[in-house]
């Protein structure tokens, strides 16, 4: 996609109703939070700090490896909007974050 083109594929993907792409998810080769490269390194301090408590990592953690630097600074803005100061509250803001994900169709 070139900067020309990319207002209008977004606006193409903005288009797109609800149910039209039921059944089908985003493919991309990740690192298994149990693979060898994901041991030591950037990723794999992500991923023991990111690790819930019953052993589990976020699917939406992995599928950040690919790119353990951008990986790390997605958290970190999450990290910051759901947690740093605001004027508004924590539930607030998980209330926010819920209603997107509903406009979205995001059953994450």
């Amino acid at each position: 996609m070139t900067p020309e083109n990319a207002g209008r594929t977004a606006g193409k993907m903005a288009g797109k109703t609800a149910g039209k792409t039921a059944g089908r998810t985003a493919w991309i080769e990740t690192v298994a939070p149990g693979a060898p490269e994901a041991g030591s390194g950037l990723l794999g301090r992500l991923y023991r700090r990111h690790r819930r408590p019953d052993g589990l990592v976020d699917h939406i953690v992995v599928a950040g490896s690919p790119n353990p630097v951008a990986l790390e600074h997605h958290l970190a803005l999450y990290e910051h909007l759901m947690r740093g100061e605001s004027g508004l509250s924590r539930a607030e803001r998980e209330m926010i974050a819920v209603a997107v994900s509903v406009a979205n169709d995001c059953h994450y």
